[in-house]
């Protein structure tokens, strides 16, 4: 039976190889740095399931470069594409494991250093890069029961979905169900810590988007995808519930090909608009609306306490990023304020 070390490697592998072919393309002024993005955010993510600490710092580097060129705070220049090209070399030495304890920190800090001497403004290690942490990634037990309470009621929705879409295959409000379902999830900062879950929320988030623009039948490739989907959330489900973090395994990199497929063979998601984002949930029928409306309702009177005011906070997270749109400094300043939030709440 593969291991997680058998699965990393083979997940890394792929990163190595799309990541190559996107730098090549940016040399050909064909890319995109989204892509880069993306794919270094992947690799960290399987990284940090895998417990490989030195190759989630780099990658973690290497997605904050990736950012930087999508803000525009810096060019893609020669110099840039060599650099990314030696950070490649780097973490496919690391993710080799055939280097010396010493050997391999030293390279991690290498590749770390050679953007910061290079004025990119490297990003600061999560605590799940800290090399010997003694359960990287893994979510605290309050955000663990979180996540299960979630996932629950997503895998449900994507039931109820499946089922309506076997014999309406253009129901649209099934998909949006989904949608709105998985939302507050999606909103968390600590989502990254399941990047199984993250992974799997976000490719549904983009089948739906392309179903939506094209206005697709959601049957045969489609309803298997979403299938995929739900199959992952039920093993993920599974390990959280033995407090275990899910693991990289066949049928997620079986979502992953088909994703990619169906958004190669029905175009870029560039011109494709966001998800339709679900209306906010009503105030419970207990919490009256005031005559003023200047009046500030105490919170109490709200009926929101505990993990139903995270959730709530949770979901008006989306609606903030949104009012953010592409202002790096205002969706950094979201990401603390709901950091904070957690801080306070732990």
């Amino acid at each position: 039976m593969p291991t997680l070390r058998d699965y990393f490697i083979s997940e890394s592998n792929d990163y190595f190889t799309r990541l190559a072919d996107a730098i090549r393309r940016l040399d050909a002024r064909e890319g995109d740095p989204s892509d880069v993005f993306r794919l270094a955010r992947g690799l960290r993510g399987s990284a940090q399931l895998a417990r490989e600490t030195r190759v989630q710092q780099v990658a973690h580097t290497l997605e904050g470069v990736a950012r930087a060129l999508v803000a525009g705070a810096i060019q893609w220049t020669t110099e840039i594409s060599e650099r990314a090209l030696e950070t490649l070399d780097d973490l496919r030495a690391l993710a080799g494991g055939n280097l010396p304890a010493d050997a391999a920190d030293a390279r991690a800090r290498e590749a770390v250093e050679r953007w910061r001497s290079a004025g990119v403004d490297v990003p600061a290690p999560t605590p799940g890069d800290a090399a010997g942490a003694p359960d990287a990634g893994a979510a605290s037990r309050q955000f663990r029961d979180f996540a299960i309470d979630e996932i629950t009621g997503i895998i449900a929705e994507l039931d109820s979905c499946i089922e309506q879409i076997s014999s309406q295959p253009h129901h649209r409000e099934a998909l949006t169900a989904v949608l709105r379902r998985q939302r507050a999830l999606l909103g968390s900062a600590r989502l990254e810590d399941i990047a199984v879950v993250a992974e799997t929320l976000r490719a549904i988030e983009d089948l739906a988007r392309v179903i939506a623009k094209l206005n697709l039948a959601i049957k045969d490739e489609w309803a298997a995808a979403l299938r995929a989907a739900r199959d992952v959330l039920r093993g993920a489900l599974a390990a959280l519930q033995d407090g275990q973090n899910p693991a990289p395994s066949p049928v997620l990199s079986k979502l992953r090909t088909m994703r990619n497929e169906l958004i190669e063979r029905y175009g870029s998601l560039e011109s494709v608009p966001a998800a339709e984002p679900a209306p906010a949930a009503p105030a419970p029928a207990a919490a009256a609306r005031p005559a003023d409306p200047d009046a500030v309702v105490p919170i109490e009177q709200l009926c929101y306490d505990g993990e139903r005011a995270l959730r709530r906070a949770l979901e008006l997270r989306a609606v903030l990023e949104q009012l953010a749109g592409d202002d790096t400094d205002a969706r950094e300043a979201v990401d603390e304020v709901f950091d904070l939030i957690r801080l306070g709440i732990g």
